[in-house]
């Protein structure tokens, strides 16, 4: 049990590391807080579990993630969500697509 604790504590370093870097992205600013009614109205109507960096962020530093794949699986969540309500290709989608090329050279 010990050692799982060890693991869980180096990797969630490497989360913060990649998490500070996606934040210094200049493509990233759509992706680090929630969306609001204010910005898309309908959002909610169309996305039924949002997710965002601010909330990875959240998770991060409670220690929610026991694995990389829960890391991982939070980023595809927003690139379902972002594919879902802008569609693909649209100027969203491409930005997502950029920053998600930085995330997969940081794991």
């Amino acid at each position: 049990m010990h050692g799982r604790k060890i693991l869980r504590t180096a990797s969630n370093h490497i989360y913060i590391v990649v998490l500070y870097q996606l934040q210094r992205n200049a493509n990233c600013w759509p992706f680090l807080e929630p969306v609001t009614r204010d910005i898309a109205p309908d959002y909610f109507d169309v996305i039924e579990k949002p997710m965002d960096i601010q909330e990875i962020r959240r998770k991060t530093g409670k220690k929610e993630y026991t694995s990389k794949q829960q890391f991982i699986d939070d980023f595809n969540l927003i690139v379902d969500n972002c594919t879902k309500y802008n569609g693909v290709n649209s100027g969203r989608w491409n930005t997502l697509v950029s920053v998600l090329s930085s995330l997969r050279i940081m794991l």
